[in-house]
């Protein structure tokens, strides 16, 4: 055939279904362009259909239209010319569209094949025309290296050859028949093959040789601060064993795209080691590539950051100073941070109980300071108290007296790197102005010298150190009192109020400056002058001023009345005999002149009785007092007085808290026909005669709480309890759910009391209550009796194995043959005799073990009764040792009686040889 030579194609179509039946289908059948090489169709011959021209043309858009009907042959017959490269392959190709679904099916055939085998181009887009032009394709390419990254697929094109040979080394060769593919997906390392088409007649062509290196699988990075960055190509499980080889190293951006080349690493014969190691790399993303051109994912390698520490939020703590950072021989990085806390020593109120301990300093540095991980990752925690000269670690810092510390909390990631806060926690001497109580030395005198009447008045609250170190600390509101006179004070004059009732004083010495910062009236009104005459309250504000600038700002709440009524002070409880109630023609025990107040004609006040056993007290009535700051109106106003001594507890004790303590505590009675008493509010005073508005249990301290009772006469009984807050101490009578409480809580309101006719308890151990005698006596009897009984039963077989050798001695000389053998016989014989002593013998042992149990369950059972009684926290504990020490004498009698007993049934000679008369 020449180039150019016209030929007839007919293209058959049918429905290739077997179960097609009868079914229609209308469908068109076009020319696939890129099926059709080196062939050109005929244009002006017009296409037939089943042997009928039509005017629709194969090259058309849309084809030629046929209908399918059952499985029949439907033949499409047109003219085409063949192209002029015999070295080409002439193809054509049809597609068929179905008109319903739109589904399509495209077919191939060669017209005329190549006449040598030869291997396609790499891309698409080339006017060459496969099966003549080229036979086959390989792809994709090698690299530059030799190798590929992804399967490789050898495709075969029919036309001048209808079959394709690929021969691996020492494998079994594939043939590829027809437009087909073969792929190679496993990695390989130099896999040699070879390729060879032929002809339908079998003539073979020339031979083209290949060798494929595949890996697939990339690279990793991993980074280590020691050693820097590794890049690892070691071999999948699924490469089988391939490997190409690090190649490059990328610095990239953070979406992997390569910036610069880090480094390239040496290739054999195109091929890296699976494995490269660069000691030092700059923070930034990075990316590794194999020989094959396979990249690892993107790595970051971060600059080396510490732990950062700042404050909590919501602190409202100043800003964190900036850390000093050093770095670490490894690479580490280490911040410090440093922080001085100045606090004022105070005796009266230490800072945390008197001693920082190891728990009070984590509690300080965790709500100072707050750690955050560069990498949001999770740390470990260290928190010391240390010594502020030597830095060696210490138990705690006595906070009554100026001293230092340092505490030190470490936090470290989990690199190793670490974030250190130094909290020099620093205790300095008080250096405000004091205020001292004074009053005349001749209290008859008001003129005479003053002298100090009290303790200084110690500030309200934590003293203040400024920036310059200077200290600022407030006292009160203090209230002073004094009787209405004339005359009026300037506002401006009023620190002589202040200087005629305190000693001003400052560590120097010298004499501090007062001045008034302002004067307020009742209703906190501004006033210039100070009326004296006229009874009134006044708030008056003072500065008081040291040489270098230490400042106590002093709130004075000043009290001008007809009668002066003195802070309340605690009378010291009386327990006496109570006066007897009047008769009602002021015959009572007085004088009759108002000494007594059961004397005065008068009827008597409300009586006061601590209620005995859940009271607290013991059913006694609280003598009274006459209240010397009462009204003068006929009627008996007196004070009783009471104390209580409770443990601390971390809560807050309103007046409703106290009047319920106060009805639970007393009985109130009345003199007067109805018996009517109404109650005041409660009130509640500081050491200083403060009166507060709630009492803070959880802080040591004195106060003074009362309430005033009236009948319907008008008569008044204030009752002045002298409350005093300690550390948690057991006094008095424990009640409740086993700590003292009010009620059924844990000691809120404080029934743990002691009053003037209760016993009185300390609650220490090593102090004994009355009980603690009686459990020593009950154990001492426990052990003086279980020593007796054991000696007895000791003795008893010391005795029985003396006579029972003796006999055995005696015996064994005799010239009768059953004696002598008796004599050399341990065990006891089986004699009913022997046992019916044996059974005598044993009742009487039990006999003896009845009265151990009766005299021992008495002491257990004693010692039991007597802990039930509230006398102090550790009465149980010692019932429990006197209980102990009764079973262990009991089990010890038990004991030594059995040891008797196998004792007695040992020596059965001398009862059997008593009885023969041979001793």
């Amino acid at each position: 055939m020449k180039p150019g030579t016209n030929v007839r194609v007919v293209c058959q179509v049918w429905n290739s279904n077997a179960s097609a039946g009868t079914e229609k289908f209308s469908v068109h059948v076009k020319q696939a362009s890129e099926k059709v090489a080196n062939f050109t169709p005929n244009y002006t011959i017009k296409t037939k259909v089943d042997g009928k021209e039509v005017n629709a043309s194969l090259t058309d858009t849309d084809g030629v239209p046929i209908t399918l009907t059952g499985r029949n042959v439907v033949s499409i017959e047109y003219v085409g010319k063949v192209g002029s490269d015999l070295k080409k392959a002439t193809t054509v190709g049809y597609t068929m569209t179905d008109d319903i679904f739109g589904a399509t099916d495209t077919q191939q055939r060669t017209l005329l094949e190549a006449s040598n085998l030869v291997q396609g181009p790499d891309t698409g887009g080339s006017s060459l025309t496969p099966g003549s032009d080229y036979h086959f394709t390989r792809l994709p390419s090698p690299n530059a290296n030799g190798w590929n990254n992804t399967p490789v697929t050898v495709s075969f094109y029919t036309g001048d050859y209808s079959t394709f040979t690929i021969t691996p080394l020492s494998s079994t060769p594939v043939v590829l028949t027809g437009t087909s593919d073969w792929t190679q997906n496993d990695d390989v390392d130099s896999l040699s093959l070879s390729y060879k088409a032929s002809n339908s007649a079998g003539v073979p062509s020339t031979t083209a040789s290949d060798t494929m290196r595949i890996d697939t699988t990339p690279p990793r990075l991993s980074f280590d601060r020691t050693t820097g960055l590794t890049v690892d190509d070691t071999p999948a499980a699924r490469s089988g064993g391939v490997t190409s080889g690090v190649w490059h190293l990328y610095a990239t951006d953070a979406a992997g795209t390569p910036s610069s080349t880090v480094q390239t690493f040496t290739l054999t014969s195109g091929k890296g080691l699976a494995s490269q190691t660069v000691p030092s790399v700059a923070a930034g993303y990075y990316v590794a590539e194999d020989a094959a051109g396979n990249r690892s994912e993107v790595l970051e390698v971060k600059d080396v950051v510490p732990p950062t520490a700042d404050r909590p939020e919501g602190s409202g703590l100043p800003e964190a100073a900036a850390p000093t950072v050093t770095t670490d021989f490894d690479g580490t990085k280490h911040a410090v941070y440093e922080e001085i806390i100045t606090q004022v020593t105070n005796a009266a109120n230490p800072a945390f109980g008197g001693s920082l301990d190891a728990a009070a300093a984590k509690a300080i540095a965790s709500g100072r300071w707050h750690f955050t991980d560069a990498d949001g990752n999770a740390m470990t925690a260290t928190t010391e108290l240390l010594d502020a000269v030597d830095g060696k670690a210490i138990s705690s810092l006595p906070t009554t007296q100026p001293g230092s510390c340092v505490i030190r909390q470490v936090a470290t990631d989990a690199d190793g790197n670490t974030a250190t806060v130094n909290i020099h926690y620093v205790f300095v001497a008080p250096s405000i102005p004091t205020l001292t109580p004074q009053g005349p030395s001749d209290p008859g005198d008001p003129d005479s010298p003053k002298v100090p009447t009290g303790d200084p008045v110690p500030p309200s609250g934590p003293v203040d150190i400024g920036d310059d170190g200077t200290q600022t600390g407030k006292i009160g509101p203090i209230t002073v009192t004094d009787k209405t006179h004339p005359g009026t004070v300037p506002a401006d004059e009023a620190d002589k109020i202040l200087t005629d009732h305190f000693a001003l004083g400052t560590v120097g010495g010298e004499e501090p400056t007062v001045t008034v910062e302002k004067v307020t009236d009742a209703d906190g009104n501004p006033v210039d002058v100070i009326d004296q005459s006229t009874p009134g309250r006044y708030t008056i504000v003072y500065e008081v001023t040291d040489k270098d600038g230490n400042t106590t700002r002093v709130e004075v709440d000043y009290v001008l009345q007809d009668t002066v009524v003195n802070p309340p002070n605690p009378i010291e409880p009386d327990p006496g005999t109570p006066t007897p109630p009047d008769d009602g023609n002021g015959s009572g025990s007085g004088d009759g002149n108002g000494g007594d107040p059961g004397s005065s004609g008068v009827s008597e006040p409300p009586t006061v009785t601590v209620k005995p056993g859940d009271g607290g007290g013991s059913g006694s009535v609280l003598k009274p007092q006459p209240d010397d700051n009462a009204p003068n109106d006929g009627r008996q106003h007196v004070i009783v007085a009471d104390e209580l001594v409770v443990g601390t507890r971390d809560m807050q004790m309103t007046p409703d808290d106290f009047a319920a303590l106060f009805q639970e505590r007393y009985q109130i009675g009345s003199a007067q026909p109805d018996g009517k008493i109404s109650a005041s509010e409660v009130r509640i005073y500081d050491a200083q005669g403060k009166r507060l508005d709630s009492l803070d249990r959880s802080v040591e301290g004195s106060y003074v709480i009362e309430q005033t009772f009236t009948d319907s006469a008008g008569n008044t009984t204030t009752v002045r309890l002298s409350y005093r807050v300690k550390a948690e101490s057991a006094v008095g009578s424990l009640t409740g759910d086993g700590d003292g409480g009010w009620g059924t809580g844990d000691g809120s309101l404080g029934r743990t009391w002691r009053t003037a006719t209760s016993l009185p308890q300390t609650g220490p151990f090593s102090v004994l209550c009355p009980l603690h005698l009686l459990f020593l006596s009950l154990a001492v009897v426990a052990a003086l009796y279980g020593a007796v009984r054991l000696r007895m039963e000791a003795a008893a077989r010391c005795n029985l194995r003396s006579r029972d050798a003796w006999v055995r001695n005696q015996l064994s000389e005799s010239v009768d043959p059953e004696v002598t053998r008796a004599a050399s016989r341990r065990s006891m014989p089986v004699d009913e005799e022997f046992w019916r002593a044996d059974a005598v013998a044993r009742r009487a042992a039990t006999g003896r073990r009845v009265v151990d149990g009766i005299v021992l369950g008495l002491a257990a059972v004693t010692a039991v009764v007597l802990a039930q009684s509230p006398w102090c926290a550790y009465d149980g504990l010692l019932a429990l040792c006197v209980v102990g020490m009764c079973v262990l004498c009991m089990a010890m009698i038990h004991m030594s009686a059995w040891s008797t007993t196998r004792c007695r049934r040992r020596c059965w000679i001398v009862p059997w040889a008593t009885e023969r008369g041979l001793v």
